[in-house]
């Protein structure tokens, strides 16, 4: 029986002890008792496997960090190549170059360099709207109210 399962047990089993006027009957002790067994067997698994999860997901988050190093690496040298390239084609004066598979030529393009932010007018700045949680929390604690929030309690699961 699977948690779901277990849990529409127990519902029904509080249905029916309600239904007996809370009288707890030994067919209802010992069905209780059958639930509540289950119910911890299941709960110890699923605390077995989310254990061995978060073991898992450590080795997934080093090996994603390994990934990042190694594409970063990727992206440097691919750069560098580029730019060695570029160099070459600039000292020598060569626009374009044919060679088998490839055609490689120098492009011209345009780009924005920022020398001083300072000095820039505002109107060239984003600005980024953003929500503090934080400063919601203490203006609700403080009794006001803040139209389009609300304070929820949640519950959740702790494994020690």
């Amino acid at each position: 029986m699977n948690l779901y399962e277990l849990t529409g047990e127990q519902l029904y089993i509080n249905q029916l002890l309600e239904e007996n006027g809370g009288e707890l009957t030994e067919e209802l002790m010992s069905l209780m008792e059958v639930n509540e067994t289950n119910f911890n067997d299941k709960i110890e698994g699923y605390c077995k496997a989310i254990k061995i999860m978060e073991s898992n997901l450590i080795g997934v988050k080093s090996e994603i960090e390994r990934l990042q190093k190694m594409k970063k690496t990727y992206e440097n040298s691919i750069e560098r190549m580029k730019e060695t390239m570029k160099s070459s084609f600039i000292v020598l004066g060569k626009e374009k170059v044919t060679l088998g598979n490839f055609k490689v030529s120098l492009r011209n393009s345009k780009a924005i360099n920022i020398v001083d932010e300072d000095k820039l007018p505002e109107s060239v700045f984003v600005i980024k709207k953003e929500v503090s949680k934080t400063a919601i929390k203490d203006l609700l604690e403080q009794g006001e109210i803040v139209e389009g929030a609300e304070y929820v309690e949640n519950k959740s699961i702790q494994i020690k």
